[in-house]
């Protein structure tokens, strides 16, 4: 009997102390905040699932970059041509960029800039006063119609380019300084510009470089080694056909002096124009002839 009575007493207090631990086990603070974790984290990971979905879905590129100035450039072109017709392109390709109510209302501004720029434009200055204060001119006008980033974008090139135009024209109106001179000044302004500004002008240099040469005595001639080492075996090839036409005329200009010299010590006035004449009619074309009245006139 006492046996079984502490059995009993045994079991009771074995079931009332899991009872026990069941609950507090239950009613833990972090067995609340593990499984609220593990629930928040699930519903995170599935809602940033859902945003990368869609985000990917609706993914835009941004306008703002350096091909913004040609892009307006073009929608201006057509602007000139059909208004309606640019217009709907312009917001099928609008669509395609994120922001596209702002690249609207920039490129609405950018109209009215190009508008207003017929205040500004002319004939192009001729001495650095006047090129400096149309410099000044079209700063002040961007700044009433844009932004110093839209600024920046849209027209650091174009303000590159004035500034080192300015600074050449500089060099060519400098009196102080001989044609050699100048030509140096020009060679070293133009070899220290960015790539995208000096291959703009490389052409302007050769032509320069060319007309020097053209300008040499007989004795400076070039051969087709200079010829071909700074303008290529192609221009070469064309520079010194031109170099024999230029000898070959200057030669015939030569004979035709030569023998009007000897015309005239055997003709009278009246006798020596005919004579003459016909010598012209005899050793040029009418084209030349009319280069002729012009070198000996």
């Amino acid at each position: 009997m006492g046996k079984a009575l502490s059995l009993v007493i045994g079991l009771v207090v074995i079931t009332a102390v899991f009872s026990l631990f069941s609950n507090q086990v239950k009613n833990s603070p972090r067995a609340t905040i593990d499984n609220n974790s593990t629930l928040n984290v699930a519903e995170t990971s599935i809602n940033q699932n859902k945003q990368i979905s869609n985000h990917g879905s609706k993914l835009k590129l941004s306008w703002f970059n350096q091909a913004l100035k040609d892009r307006l450039d073009r929608f201006t072109a057509m602007f000139e041509q059909s208004e309606q017709k640019m217009w709907q392109v312009f917001n099928q390709e609008c669509a395609l960029f994120e922001n596209c109510q702002g690249l609207t209302e920039l490129f609405s501004r950018y109209l009215e800039y190009k508008k207003s720029l017929i205040n500004i434009d002319g004939a192009s200055p001729t001495d650095t006063l006047s090129f400096r204060s149309r410099m000044d001119d079209l700063v002040m006008l961007r700044e009433q119609f844009f932004g110093q980033a839209e600024i920046e974008m849209l027209f650091a090139r174009e303000q590159a380019w004035d500034e080192a135009a300015l600074q050449r024209l500089a060099i060519r109106q400098d009196e102080n300084l001989s044609a050699e001179q100048k030509r140096m000044l020009l060679e070293a302004h133009i070899e220290a510009l960015p790539d995208s500004l000096k291959n703009s002008l490389t052409p302007t240099l050769q032509l320069a470089k060319l007309t020097s040469l053209h300008q040499q005595s007989p004795a400076q001639t070039s051969t087709y080694n200079d010829y071909a080492a700074e303008f290529g075996d192609e221009a070469a090839q064309r520079l010194m056909a031109l170099q024999q036409k230029r000898a070959n005329w200057q030669q015939k200009l030569a004979d035709y002096q030569s023998e009007v010299n000897r015309l005239s010590a055997q003709y009278s006035s009246t006798q020596l124009t005919n004579k003459v004449q016909t010598l012209r009619d005899k050793m040029f074309t009418k084209n030349e002839q009319k280069r002729l009245q012009v070198l000996v006139h």
